[in-house]
């Protein structure tokens, strides 16, 4: 008889980051840190700075799929680079999720945040569209996207590929890392032969530096896809860590004795 796995809720948050920091020189461990938040936030940031280069200044409207933990951060970022937003549309796997995080959000940021079933009406009236999913197939038709539209597609197989072909510009925040790890919409088209490394237009970091342009006119798609850099994480924790004996707080335990 096989066995059943039985799923228990525990409170706990559907993702979990742990970060150790070593010692450069010799190796040891010197500080173990939580970093769901830390992972949390710098992975909605990337999502704001996406927004900060790549969409319309005057963006109002935002349709954001996830009613997760990435969801509320993407939203906190974005709203920092387009503060010009007004309407958030909210869709969730489980429509009480959506419901939660709207009457969440709209307290927290005074802007009108509602839930939604059918989202095709809500994209084709959104500047930005965001999906920080689980999904493996698509969940955005290209048919929905106008003219101007930034496409943030921050975890899979979210966006068709048709979405990715009528973009203006693709955009990515690291290309091998985005083709080794298989999942998102740009790299299963790209081991498919029907994306070439030569159709990236930029990576968002050159885009910062001035190196290449980000969005040239208002009616330019875009599509930007981000596979997350643990790096960071390491840095954001780093900080707080020498922050941490500036101060004289945390807890010591003895690696041995």
């Amino acid at each position: 008889m096989a066995a059943t796995l039985k799923t228990i809720n525990w409170g706990c948050p559907g993702q979990s980051v742990l970060v150790v920091l070593n010692d450069p020189v010799t190796k040891i461990p010197v500080a173990v840190s939580d970093g769901t938040a830390v992972s949390a936030k710098r992975t909605g940031a990337i999502g704001g700075v996406a927004a900060k280069y790549l969409s319309v200044s005057n963006a109002s409207n935002i349709t954001i799929f996830g009613a997760g933990a990435q969801g509320r951060t993407q939203l906190e970022a974005i709203l920092l680079a387009r503060p010009a937003i007004k309407n958030v549309y909210i869709n969730g796997a489980f429509f009480e999720k959506a419901q939660e995080f709207a009457e969440e959000m709209s307290k927290k940021y005074g802007i009108t945040v509602t839930p939604i079933k059918e989202p095709e009406q809500y994209c084709s009236k959104s500047e930005i569209i965001v999906t920080v999913t689980t999904a493996t197939e698509p969940i955005v038709e290209a048919s929905w996207i106008k003219p101007g539209t930034l496409m943030i597609n921050m975890a899979d197989y979210e966006f068709n590929y048709d979405c990715v072909k009528i973009a203006d510009k693709i955009v990515v925040d690291n290309w091998e890392n985005i083709k080794h790890r298989k999942i998102s919409t740009v790299a299963l088209m790209y081991h498919e032969g029907l994306i070439k490394d030569e159709d990236i237009t930029a990576h968002i970091g050159e885009i910062i530096n001035g190196k290449k342009p980000g969005r040239e006119s208002g009616d330019e798609i875009i599509y930007f896809n981000a596979v997350g850099m643990g790096i960071e994480d390491i840095a954001v924790v780093t900080r707080a860590y020498k922050k941490a004996l500036a101060q004289g707080v945390g807890t010591k335990v003895a690696y041995w004795e």
